[in-house]
């Protein structure tokens, strides 16, 4: 499945290797290769913004999320550090580990495909290092696990926007909100609990549009139910129902 683009070509996109921070899997720009098994996503979609980010996820759940917004001020990058479900740190250490942690070729490569940008998974550990780049695979598990990592990014971004239109630009809350409902429901927003913080500024605040505080609501409730089921099933591939 293609990825989907996200706020009209807000967030989609990563990996650049020129890119000190995108080098090697990890937690943070400049450490060492974890000790810690480390996942690692990236993608580099320069038309899209931002045009360059990865997020990493440790065995333990602990998670990071940089980001370039522009090419020439690389080393400024955003960082977000949260935590991950536990259903979801089980499924990407699964998935990586029926990957072969990613020690293989699996980008699609018969006739052209859509451009959806450069993306990288990567595997490190102390027992081993690898990683695939691909735009696009037939490998349905690579793409879910793909989808899963887009859909996370996806929620930071929001955040972000979400963040800056509560403190400068509260009228374009509602649109940003029902975007991101419309990216839940078609599985492309992943760990909304990241969020829970800014989602709960604008839900409890009376100079926001009731409309926006009732979408944002309903966002807290997908997240507190992500986490309420964190210990049971995965996030599926086929679509989530928003409360009404």
């Amino acid at each position: 499945m293609t990825p989907r683009p996200l706020f009209a070509g807000l967030l989609a996109a990563l990996f650049l290797p020129a890119i000190g921070f995108a080098q090697k899997p990890k937690l943070e720009p400049g450490a060492a290769p974890p000790l810690i098994p480390t996942v690692t996503y990236s993608q580099d979609w320069p038309a899209s913004h931002p045009p360059y980010y990865s997020i990493a996820v440790d065995s333990a759940g602990r998670g990071a999320y940089t980001a370039v917004d522009d090419k020439d001020q690389a080393g400024n990058p955003y960082i977000l550090k949260f935590t991950v479900s536990h259903a979801v740190r089980e499924r990407i250490f699964d998935d990586a580990r029926a990957l072969q942690y990613f020690n293989g070729q699996f980008d699609f490569t018969r006739h052209k495909v859509a451009f959806t940008g450069h993306k990288t998974l990567s595997y490190a550990g102390p027992e081993r290092q690898f990683k695939t780049t691909f735009n696009w695979s037939q490998n349905p598990t690579l793409m879910s696990l793909t989808q899963l990592f887009i859909g996370i990014g996806n929620t930071i971004m929001g955040g972000r926007k979400l963040q800056y239109l509560h403190r400068f630009e509260r009228l374009g809350l509602n649109d940003a909100l029902q975007e991101m409902e419309e990216l839940a429901k078609a599985d492309y927003l992943a760990e909304v609990h990241i969020i829970t913080p800014v989602l709960r500024q604008i839900a409890d605040d009376p100079a926001v549009m009731e409309i926006a505080r009732q979408r944002a609501r309903r966002l807290l409730h997908l997240a507190s139910s992500e986490s309420a089921g964190s210990s049971a099933t995965p996030p599926s591939q086929n679509g989530r129902k928003l409360p009404d």
